[in-house]
């Protein structure tokens, strides 16, 4: 119904209808879930072959966090600056791609049985024994902050005092696992073996249960499969040390 007042028929004619404003509604809601997000991808040069990412020296992009929590403290791969992608002459909008199929053909080739993939429980353990052995370095190196220690009033004034050799914390089995998965992680077959905490002991009297030790030094261990062990050493070093050999 339609008003008879001439001050009321100005103010409906002005008025801004009902479905125009739903109407802006609706798009500035459309808007606010179309926002651009930041890419966290990042273009990196492979250190060595990567299976379904490429071979070594190949350019790809990664994950943001999966390169800085795994691949560059592995040295997995390399960061690339703007300075050395300006160097290769590519064009501007260059985008890098990862090979998915890389690695792969190889696995599932008929004529090479060791490169067939199996589930982990039809490897033989001297099949996990060889995997272990190739892929977990003789060395494997822990840095911790040690403990400084005050003199004694004992001490000879002649000589420097001995430098300290408790840290903070410890370096555990729970800590040797893990570094053994990250290193297992880059082959398909050898990421497979389900290495636990329960399977590594410390070969010292200097450790705790078998367990952890909280000290500087160099100690053996052992990495038991079945009824079989690879021997491997722990060298808990220094962290100012490690730094200081870094610079």
């Amino acid at each position: 119904m339609l008003p008879y007042c001439r001050h009321c028929i100005r103010r409906w004619v002005q008025r801004p209808s009902r479905d125009l404003l739903e109407q802006q509604h609706l798009q500035q809601v459309r808007g606010k879930k179309k926002l651009h997000k930041p890419s966290s991808m990042l273009n990196v040069r492979l250190l060595q072959d990567v299976v379904r990412y490429g071979q070594k020296g190949a350019i790809v992009p990664v994950a943001a966090g999966r390169m800085r929590n795994e691949w560059y403290p592995r040295r997995i791969a390399e960061y690339m600056t703007q300075t050395q992608l300006g160097k290769l002459n590519l064009e501007k909008n260059h985008v890098f791609e990862r090979d998915f199929g890389f690695g792969i053909a190889s696995e599932e080739a008929p004529t090479k049985p060791d490169a067939v993939t199996v589930p982990i429980q039809k490897l033989t353990t001297q099949h996990i024994l060889n995997l272990l052995a190739d892929y977990i370095p003789l060395v494997m190196d822990f840095h911790r902050t040690p403990i400084a220690q005050g003199a004694p009033l004992s001490e000879k004034l002649d000589g420097p005092p001995d430098p300290p050799k408790e840290i903070f914390g410890s370096v555990s089995s729970n800590d040797v696992a893990q570094t053994i998965k990250n290193l297992l992680a880059v082959d398909p077959r050898a990421s497979r073996i389900p290495i636990q905490a329960d399977d590594i002991s410390f070969d010292t009297d200097q450790a705790e249960e078998g367990r952890r030790v909280k000290q500087l030094g160099t100690f053996d261990i052992s990495i038991r499969v079945d009824d079989q062990a690879v021997k491997r050493t722990v060298r808990v070093m220094a962290a100012g040390l490690a730094s200081a050999a870094n610079t």
